[in-house]
């Protein structure tokens, strides 16, 4: 169970670095940032501006994998990935439907490529 729930970290890495990618290129864009100020501007934003996005993706993903992703079966892994993906990325996109913030849907595509190579960890794990 620890090396399924140590697994966690792939999710969040990926994430954490595609959103702090984009939110350095948009304010870049968007400002008139340089380099080092677009890096600092964008971490402020991902860790301090996005702290209940963290908290809530952090709980929501070890909730899932324990109900899910742990008691599974080697067979139903899959299916329990894809369930896991759209309970963890449906209130995201909700986010950003509905307050027009677009770092959202950057989040889960990061999440959904993340799962992607996570399942294949997890079911070498479980074999």
């Amino acid at each position: 169970m620890k090396r399924i729930i140590k697994t966690n970290l792939i999710n969040i890495w990926v994430v954490f670095t595609i959103v702090y990618i984009y939110s350095i290129i948009r304010a870049i864009n968007e400002g008139d940032f340089n380099i080092l100020q677009g890096m600092l501007s964008a971490l402020i934003l991902v860790i301090l501006y996005g702290v209940l996005f963290w908290i809530f993706f952090i709980v929501i993903l070890f909730i899932t994998d324990l109900l899910l992703i742990y008691q599974s079966s080697k067979e139903k892994l899959y299916i329990m990935f894809i369930l896991q993906t759209l309970i963890v990325s449906i209130p995201f996109v909700y986010f950003a439907l509905h307050y027009s913030q677009w770092v959202f849907l950057v989040a889960v595509v990061g999440f959904v490529l993340s799962q992607i190579y996570r399942s294949q960890k997890v079911y070498k794990i479980k074999s």
